[in-house]
């Protein structure tokens, strides 16, 4: 029984479109010299080819049965390799790789790439029939080497006989099949004999040496008279259901256990991402406590240093009481949070360090620090443009969205590592959904503003929900990320 194969049996190329008009002309021109047997003239012609298209499918091939009609296994079997590799979605290479292991006798390796035809195609129909010759195969070996533990097993020896017809049916019908094929039919036909008779004479060496001559010649009698066509057919029907029954089921369990390492991976990942998450949010928690703390203790006292000069500038009267913006910033109070801080600035604003006059301290409490009218909508446009250039995977925007004095992650030590990883991430990252949900923004100072959002993220291998709080500074008309902080 000899294997099915796109090289010694069929000369049926990969069905692939070729772009260009000129290389499917060569391509058919080269496929016309190996269906005339014009195998030297083909070779040098495929390595011109390949010298300019050295990936094609086709041309890689058309070498491979080249090699294998020279005998040259070696080279074919390295081409064939190389195939599946490249295009591991195409069951024919493995096929061929399949027919050449079996003809060195290498049944398991033979057994593997058919396995790996089927997974691609399971309608492949042959490489499922050569799937059960390979399976036959084996099991005639199999009973040969317990004919010889066992001499005188006679069930052993009626499976070996009947296994054996298998093999000489299977093949009487593989050159039915290839009679249309003249130069490839007689050197078919001459290995087939070879091989007929190779069989035939190890079954009577062995079967003189195993068993005596009444039990031979009553097996092949009952044999004779109960192996038919129908039979025949039927028994190989039912065995090749049987293989493709056993190679789905495997390849079902292989899936499920991948699934399940998947599933597993997947909710470590999620495990430590939860934690990450809950130390960020604890962190965030800290931070934004502290973000605004510097810049208005600092201003609570340069109002209290006003207060105090105003009083001493202004004669004491024993009926009046201190007008409520000075005893708001009265310095024996605390203001323990950035809200409370500002809101005291508010109630008493100063004038502007930057200013070259030089008011009275009563005139630098009155004068309010000027916040623009749209800084709220400058805000919320500077942070969806920010969700924006991540999701569009514009690494260069999203990089200059963060002030220079960004306050880096925990873990990092240099701006450039940071933005390293952050680059790389975004870049390698496929799908992605950034979505900016029930933003609040809060204006703590002219160039200082909160935003907090729900987040959604999302790609093609992971998403999330979180609550973001990014701290902003104005710089140069633009408002920019000092600190981004998060948590589940």
């Amino acid at each position: 029984m000899a294997l099915r194969g796109h090289l010694l049996l069929l000369l049926c190329l990969l069905t692939l479109a070729v772009p260009v008009s000129a290389r499917a002309d060569e391509i058919k021109d080269i496929r016309k010299l190996v269906e005339d047997h014009q195998l030297p003239a083909a070779l040098t012609r495929l390595d011109a080819y390949l010298d300019t298209h050295p990936k094609d499918p086709q041309a890689l091939f058309l070498k491979g049965l080249v090699f294998t009609e020279q005998k040259k296994h070696v080279d074919a079997i390295r081409i064939f390799q190389t195939l599946t590799e490249d295009y591991p979605g195409l069951p024919e290479p493995f096929n061929n790789l399949a027919v050449l292991y079996a003809e060195q006798g290498m049944y398991p390796k033979a057994r593997d790439a058919l396995l790996q035809a089927i997974k691609t195609h399971p309608t492949y129909a042959t490489a499922q029939e050569n799937l059960g010759d390979i399976y036959a195969k084996m099991a005639s070996e199999a009973y040969r080497d317990a004919l010889r533990l066992n001499t005188t097993n006679p069930v052993a020896m009626a499976k070996l006989a009947l296994v054996r017809t298998l093999f000489v049916a299977g093949t009487a019908n593989e050159r039915e099949q290839e009679q249309s094929r003249k130069s490839l039919a007689q050197a078919r036909a001459e290995a087939q004999s070879q091989v007929r008779a190779e069989s035939m004479a190890k079954l009577r060496a062995e079967a003189l040496e195993q068993v005596r001559a009444e039990v031979l010649e009553q097996v092949r009698a009952e044999m004779m008279g109960k192996v038919k066509a129908e039979v025949m057919a039927q028994v190989r029907a039912e065995e090749m259901t049987r293989l493709q029954g056993e190679a789905q089921a495997q390849f079902q369990a292989q899936e499920r256990e991948r699934a399940e390492a998947q599933a597993r991976e997947r909710e470590q990942l999620e495990a430590q991402a939860r934690e990450r998450l809950a130390a960020q949010a604890a962190q965030a928690r800290e931070e934004r406590l502290r973000a605004g703390l510097p810049r208005a203790a600092e201003e609570q006292r340069r109002l209290a240093a006003l207060a105090e000069a105003e009083q001493r500038s202004t004669p004491p009267a024993t009926t009046s009481q201190p007008s409520p913006p000075l005893a708001a910033l009265a310095p024996e109070r605390a203001v323990q949070s950035p809200q409370e801080l500002l809101a005291a600035a508010r109630t008493a604003p100063v004038a502007p360090e930057e200013s070259t006059e030089s008011p009275s301290p009563a005139a630098a409490v009155a004068a309010p620090q000027a916040v623009p009218d749209n800084a709220r909508q400058e805000v919320e446009t500077a942070v969806r443009g920010w969700a924006r250039a991540w999701a569009e995977r514009n690494h260069r925007q999203y990089l200059a969205s963060y002030d220079p004095d960004f306050q880096l992650p925990q873990g990092f030590a240099k701006r450039k590592e940071w933005e390293s990883r952050r680059r790389g991430l975004i870049s390698r990252s496929r799908g992605v959904r950034v979505q900016v949900e029930s933003l609040q923004v809060e204006i703590l100072a002219p160039d200082l503003a909160t935003a907090t959002f729900v987040q959604r993220y999302t790609s093609e291998n992971y998403k999330d929900v979180v609550t973001k709080t990014l701290h902003l500074k104005r710089r140069g008309g633009r408002w920019m990320i000092l600190r981004e902080l998060s948590n589940g």
